[in-house]
């Protein structure tokens, strides 16, 4: 039960772009779907998922210790 309740955690690269770590703590953080980010930001919706993609290709998810 507790690994539901608890985010998820991620180190984000440096080379992340900031829109691209925006539109990915949006989706991540605030459960924002692809059409509210884009509208938020004011974006072409299939940039928002070209932009996610990339972010999310850039994460590393920390390993968990035991």
């Amino acid at each position: 039960m507790q690994l539901i309740a608890k985010p998820a955690e991620f180190k984000l690269n440096n080379e992340m772009t900031a829109e691209e770590a925006e539109i990915f703590r949006m989706r991540y953080e605030l459960q924002y779907s692809f059409d509210q980010i884009s509208e938020a930001l004011q974006l072409d919706g299939g940039q928002v998922r070209k932009l996610f993609i990339n972010a999310h290709a850039k994460i590393k998810v920390p390993k968990k210790t035991a």
